[in-house]
């Protein structure tokens, strides 16, 4: 006990401990916000929080809980698969502070017969989200709760709303960094460097060692491991809406450039002029589309002429499907020199060539270059060279 509360932890219930923390706006992700929220507010107009939220997944709900807010949202457990037999010990709330920092509240567990009482704890907190943001929360947080509420005859509480903010990492950065574990984004993303850390691994023995042992400096790393996930993720979530704010309204330039110009810009200006602060990475423009479709799908088609303009040839198929469902049907064909020489670029290609540059034989030669790579569109494009073969007399 002593040492739990020398490191800020205070008995709340029989076998419950919490404590609150604050962190400052992690200095690249700060200024950024701050700069993205002085553009955006000069152009109030344009910028719809609803369609923010839209494109984000979360759906339009009514009755946002009073005196709520986006909370980040993370769980340490005794065991990384889920399972009966696996229980959380430590949770973590993390929430914008009045004066822009990050406010973050933990619950820790010191044994298995404070569960209900650290359950109840989490329930009041869960009432409060709004939006619940998690990483792969949807898969491994959630259901572990829900499934210890139901083991300790709890009816568990339903946030308001919730995001799993993992799926919009892996559209935004999967690309440009391959691996989007939470790590991996908030050092290269956010700029934020933990320290001294415990691997995720490694957590659930450190518990099970407090349970022999009592209090040991791997499981103080832990709780620090738990806070760092939830400001992390409060951060990310908070530049996320700016670069889809940034892409679907106003002046800004929907382009990765622009947005990396206002992170890394802002982290300069906030750091200093060559203080070393590492470039944001940039988010992927296909990533960046699919979002932006689900609120504005002009806005998403303008997004990928932009990546097609800038040589990105995954961003071809994409668009030539927008081009489709608005009607563009010319604007389409044009684009499919662009294409790769699979089947169906090389059956698109031949319909270009008929039909806007007058070419039956070069549609021919394309046709039966199809044709010969077999697969599904196999007999579509036989029939389309034997009906350009008559066309030319062969």
């Amino acid at each position: 006990a002593l040492a739990l509360a020398a490191r800020g932890w205070s008995a709340c219930a029989q076998g419950l401990w919490r404590r609150s923390l604050r962190f400052d706006p992690l200095p690249r992700v700060g200024a950024a916000t701050r700069a993205g929220a002085a553009e955006l507010a000069r152009n109030a107009d344009a910028v719809d929080a609803d369609a923010v939220d839209a494109a984000l997944g979360l759906p339009p709900l009514p009755g946002r809980p009073a005196g709520g807010g986006p909370t980040a949202f993370d769980l340490e457990t005794t065991g990384l698969s889920g399972g009966a037999g696996t229980v959380a010990f430590l949770a973590a709330f993390a929430r914008p502070a009045a004066d822009g920092g990050v406010h973050i509240r933990q619950y820790f567990m010191e044994d298995y017969p404070a569960e209900p009482a650290f359950i109840a704890a989490l329930d009041e907190e869960l009432a409060l989200a709004a939006p619940l943001v998690s990483y792969n929360g949807s898969s491994f947080d959630l259901p572990l709760y829900r499934g210890r509420c139901i083991m300790n005859g709890i009816r568990p509480r339903l946030p308001w709303a919730a995001i799993d903010l993992l799926h919009t990492a892996r559209r935004l950065y999967k690309r440009p960094l391959g691996d989007c574990s939470l790590g991996s984004v908030e050092r290269a993303v956010l700029g934020m460097e933990r320290g001294p850390d415990l691997p995720g691994a490694l957590v659930p023995e450190a518990y099970f060692r407090f349970l022999r042992e009592g209090y040991h400096d791997e499981l103080g790393l832990a709780m620090d491991h738990n806070a760092a996930d939830v400001r992390a993720l409060l951060e990310l979530y908070g530049l996320v809406r700016l670069i889809i704010a940034r892409a679907l309204g106003g002046e800004a330039d929907p382009s990765a450039d622009a947005a990396e110009g206002v992170i890394a810009g802002a982290a300069e200006s906030a750091l200093g002029a060559g203080s070393g602060a590492a470039a944001a990475v940039a988010p992927d423009l296909l990533g960046l589309a699919w979002l932006a479709a689900r609120a504005d799908p002009g806005r998403a088609t303008g997004i990928l002429e932009r990546a097609v303009a800038a040589g990105d040839g995954r961003a071809v198929r994409p668009l030539m499907r927008r081009y489709w469902k608005e009607d563009r049907k010319d604007e389409r064909l044009r684009l499919a020199p662009r294409l790769p020489d699979d089947a169906a670029g090389l059956l698109t290609k031949s319909i270009y060539e008929e039909r806007l540059r007058g070419d039956a034989a070069a549609a021919l030669r394309l046709a039966r270059a199809a044709a010969a790579l077999g697969g599904p569109l196999a007999d579509r494009a036989a029939a389309r060279a034997a009906r350009l073969a008559r066309r030319v007399g062969l």
